[in-house]
């Protein structure tokens, strides 16, 4: 299976833009590595705003409002 970034961001593909970048400030302040504590949560929350980030810049670029 491919990447998604509908999925990376819990939306559907057919998401306005508001909806986009809820749903990035949304998952943004759930996993931003500073909120975790140990360094393997830290790892994984890095990991994991990385493909946040990289769904976020992808949507922002087909949908630019």
């Amino acid at each position: 299976m491919g990447y998604d970034p509908y999925k990376t961001l819990e939306i559907n593909p057919g998401a306005s833009w508001e909806e986009i970048d809820k749903a990035y400030k949304k998952m943004a302040r759930k996993y931003h590595p500073d909120r975790f504590q140990s360094p393997g949560e830290q790892e994984l929350a890095n990991k994991l705003m990385s493909m946040i980030n990289a769904s976020y810049t992808f949507l922002k670029q087909k949908h630019k409002p």
